[in-house]
């Protein structure tokens, strides 16, 4: 699919009135009225609790109130009362929270669709503006998430839960519970800031320069177990209209991409800090002897490729990462600085959207899921990027649209991502062993078109110092 010439128009003008300077900080406004009727959780009326989850009658953000306290990770959770929806509809939700150790175990927020006659369509995850419990200050804060009803859906209930994370037994409150038709931010998205590296900057506005020209990055994640020529892969890569390797470990992969012809790479940080990761695996989980491991690693790729490096990825879909991601990370800005200068930005995607602005604080930009399979059951599309660029506080650039597997026409995504200062792509992934071959889906023949479109519609945007 490829961008005609009005709507090509339509999306450079959308482009330019999103990012005109800001001049109000964007903010959920919960003005319309709540679907649930007992909001304050004064009772347990129409709420299902499951093991470990209980009501709290001590604790509440309104005196004479209550909440509902989760405790151990398994099994703890509860159901909302039912709520009556329309279908292909947006819905706002949010909740109090608190807990009361740091890091504090993680929360999780899925929707279960239901059909106007009660029958069950499915669980969701939605996108999401929380993961950690700020429990250090054990003081109460709001989180959002923004879902969109099926179009054969006629009621729904919200699902909270605890994921395996750290501090698993630390309880999490939550209070005033609301949900309300619509996408209810008011103002624009929250200011941000600029990276500006020696060898790349990424300013508010999403634009890219690498190496003093602007580009427009289409990174593949790339199949580093090929069984045959891994140039000559790259080099399908780089005429199919990818120019971005995103998942590179080593300096032979290194070599491969700038071989096979791609302008620049991505080193790959999940190794050291994913809890399957085969550099933490190698050491035993020995923190020390696998950032030392690494340094021996990524030194001799940014030696060998200085121009090369385009960043540094992470994937945040791993609850029980904290510690480690805030040693790694930090020893990166330190290696990626040279006279005091940092060269390159450290990217993460975000499927746990509210994580960018409770932890990982090293990043430097962000992005998260358009659509496609695989993706951590995390919240994705048009919402996610959106709760990224208005979330409160959120400053990092939203620069990235992860499409995975499954997607068949990858124009609307990204032609939604577009309006919401998206200016780069990751597909995951490339897997010939599990007999997935991008050169035959049914987006690829016409990718090298549309990303050309695309980068008219980029290339033009203000870079909005």
């Amino acid at each position: 699919m490829t961008i005609g010439g009005n709507q090509r128009f339509l999306i450079c003008m959308m482009i330019v009135f999103c990012f005109q300077v800001h001049v109000a900080s964007a903010k959920f406004v919960l003005d319309r009225p709540n679907m649930f009727t007992d909001a304050d959780i004064k009772t347990v009326n129409g709420w299902v609790f499951r093991s470990l989850a209980v009501h709290d009658k001590r604790v509440s953000s309104k005196p004479n109130s209550g909440s509902i306290r989760m405790d151990r990770y398994t099994g703890s959770g509860f159901f909302s009362p039912e709520l009556q929806v329309k279908p292909s509809t947006y819905y706002t939700c949010s909740m109090l929270y608190k807990g009361d150790v740091w890091p504090s175990t993680a929360m999780r927020l899925g929707i279960t669709y239901f059909s106007a006659r009660h029958h069950k369509i499915k669980n969701i995850r939605t996108a999401s503006d929380w993961n950690y419990a700020k429990g250090e200050e054990k003081k109460w804060h709001r989180a959002y998430s923004v879902f969109q009803t099926d179009s054969n859906t006629g009621f729904a209930r919200l699902l909270m839960s605890k994921p395996h994370s750290m501090n698993d037994n630390s309880p999490v409150w939550i209070d005033e519970v609301y949900c309300a038709e619509g996408i209810l931010v008011k103002g624009d998205p929250t200011p941000k800031k600029a990276f500006i590296g020696e060898k790349v900057q990424v300013y508010p506005s999403g634009v890219i320069v690498h190496n003093g020209k602007r580009t427009f990055p289409r990174c593949m994640f790339s199949d580093h177990q090929f069984q045959g020529n891994r140039v000559e892969r790259t080099a399908l890569y780089v005429h199919g209209g990818w120019n971005c390797n995103m998942w590179v470990s080593s300096l032979r992969q290194a070599d491969d991409s700038i071989k096979g012809g791609m302008d620049y790479f991505f080193i790959s940080l999940a190794p050291y800090i994913d809890h399957r990761g085969w550099a933490l695996k190698a050491t035993n989980f020995n923190m020390d002897k696998t950032i030392e491991n690494m340094l021996k690693t990524i030194r001799p790729i940014i030696q060998k490729y200085p121009n090369g490096v385009l960043g540094y990825y992470y994937d945040d879909e791993d609850n029980t990462s904290y510690a480690r991601a805030e040693k790694v990370l930090a020893t990166i800005a330190i290696l990626d600085t040279v006279n005091g200068k940092r060269q390159r930005p450290i990217y993460i995607l975000k499927g746990n959207i509210g994580a960018i602005r409770e932890d990982l604080h090293h990043a430097d930009i962000t992005g998260s899921y358009t659509q496609g399979g695989d993706t951590a059951g995390q919240g994705s599309g048009a919402a996610a990027h959106m709760i990224l660029n208005h979330m409160p506080g959120q400053d990092l650039p939203v620069i990235f649209a992860q499409i995975n597997q499954g997607v068949i026409d990858f124009g609307p995504h990204l032609e939604s991502a577009l309006t919401h200062g998206v200016t780069a792509i990751g597909f995951w992934r490339d897997d010939t062993r599990h007999n997935f071959w991008v050169e035959r889906q049914p987006w690829w023949n016409g990718f090298k078109a549309l990303q050309q479109d695309l980068w008219e519609t980029i290339s033009v945007r203000p870079i909005n110092r």
